[in-house]
């Protein structure tokens, strides 16, 4: 498996919150980075974000009563609703 390519980039965040992301990433072995990293992923599936509800979200050209049927549309999915479907043969 290839390796992902990172980008460096730098955060604000309070020293309590950061000095709890040093322990927590102490404790499991694992970098700074990686613990923010696993714990953004980890919010964004539990709270069914996907790179589809983000583009639906941003459409340009909708009435604010077209976006808020979309964003019911969208907040009652569920996992299985986002996930790829198969292919048909044309």
């Amino acid at each position: 498996m290839p390796q992902e390519t990172k980008e460096r980039h730098n955060i604000m965040i309070p020293a309590d919150l950061w000095n709890l992301v040093k322990e927590i990433g102490r404790i499991h072995g694992k970098s700074a980075s990686e613990v923010i990293e696993d714990s953004v992923k980890s919010h964004i599936k539990s709270s069914g974000f996907s790179r589809a509800y983000f583009k639906l979200m941003a459409a340009p050209d909708c009435s604010p009563e077209e976006n808020e049927e979309l964003t019911q549309a969208l907040d009652s999915l569920s996992e299985e609703d986002t996930q790829a479907g198969g292919t048909i043969e044309l």
